[in-house]
């Protein structure tokens, strides 16, 4: 009797002590990162809603249509109007530490583009209080009504909060258009337990979060405007502790229809080998960069060396083959963009000789 108190103690300690996940700062996002993250394709018989303590999430059936690779970069690297307007400054009420690319977008005669979408990752809280982006050709600094708090910290099973956000565009100036967005965003750690995809197993906590967001145009010089009935967005988030982003996200739209899927992973092979032992300090400079790239390497085994450069969502772009490397031999090879025409985005550079691929990272073309 006593050996069987005694093992029910050990297993209710186990599981107590197994839903202690807990997300702080350092679990998420720091500039200088990168992450390949895969764009899923749902399976047959996947409910993003099932949760609770001590799940197993099985989404290991999930394929791969094509990948990105998102690249974390520190504020300043924005450019001076951007980085100045977000400065991490303590006295700076947009303050952000971090920055990534957004997505741009057209609403009536509002062009959005060339985004980037500003953060700060405290010890308390991890939110957005704005964005940057080129509107109708003109850069401007876009800040929040209020900062969207997409987590607060310590983040633990049950942890919840509702943030209200939103932002104004104002092109009265020239278009003689107010632009603006109303958001709230609830949020709740609804789950803990395990998740398997693709990349592997994971111990994590799912937080579910419910947007709403109504947008709106006020036409100054009819003196009238409209909204848009609200548009809702829930997003199922499955955090990993020293993972950075979501190890699996799910966004679903009215009705539970799956409207995207994405998960960390690797870069997909093209059938070589991945040797990361046979090269010495692959470096890309300047990064982000716009005219001409400049890789410093040494390969440690002999051969011609193919160089190629890749798009985020897997397309080659150029495969170039550089004369015999000599073992050890410290190199710098200069690439022109510009004769590429290659767009704004993130790319990825591989090298491979006749030992395998022995090198690959990331850049991006601004």
């Amino acid at each position: 009797m006593k050996k069987i108190v005694i093992a029910c103690i050990l297993i209710c300690t186990f599981q107590i002590a197994k839903s202690q996940i807990t997300i702080t700062s350092a679990d998420l996002t720091h500039s200088g990162e990168q992450f390949v993250v895969s764009n899923g394709v749902a399976f047959t018989g996947m409910d993003p809603a099932i949760t609770g303590a001590n799940t197993t999430w099985d989404y290991s059936l999930l394929t791969s249509s094509s990948q990105t690779i998102d690249t974390i970069f520190d504020e300043a690297a924005t450019g001076s109007l951007l980085s100045l307007y977000y400065i991490d400054n303590s006295f700076n009420p947009n303050r952000s530490n971090q920055a990534r690319h957004g997505t741009a977008f057209t609403a009536g005669q509002v062009n959005v583009s060339d985004v980037w979408d500003f953060f700060y990752n405290s010890s308390t809280s991890f939110a957005q209080p704005g964005f940057g982006a080129n509107v109708n050709g003109a850069p401007l600094p876009i800040p929040f009504s209020a900062k969207d708090y997409i987590y607060t910290f310590p983040l633990t099973f049950g942890t919840t909060n509702v943030s209200p956000s939103g932002y104004t565009i104002d092109l009265t100036s020239t278009l003689g258009i107010y632009y603006s967005v109303v958001k709230e965003r609830s949020n709740e750690a609804d789950g803990w337990g395990t998740v398997t995809t693709p990349y592997g197993t994971f111990d994590a906590i799912r937080v579910k979060s419910t947007i709403v967001e109504v947008d709106s145009v006020y036409i100054d010089s009819l003196g009238f405007g409209f909204s848009t009935p609200p548009i809702t967005t829930i997003e199922y988030k499955w955090l990993s502790p020293g993972k950075g982003i979501p190890v699996l996200q799910i966004n679903t739209g009215v009705g539970g229809v799956v409207s995207g899927i994405t998960y960390r992973d690797t870069l997909q092979s093209t059938g070589l080998t991945y040797q990361p032992s046979a090269i010495n300090e692959l470096v890309l400079f300047p990064n982000p960069v716009s005219k001409e790239l400049f890789v410093k390497y040494s390969v440690l085994s002999k051969g011609n060396l193919k160089l190629e450069i890749i798009s985020s969502t897997g397309q080659l772009i150029t495969s170039e083959i550089s004369d015999s490397n000599v073992n050890g031999e410290i190199k710098i090879q200069k690439i022109d963009l510009e004769k590429l025409n290659l767009k704004s985005g993130n790319y990825f550079l591989r090298m491979s000789n006749e030992s395998g691929v022995v090198g690959k990272k990331g850049f991006v073309v601004r």
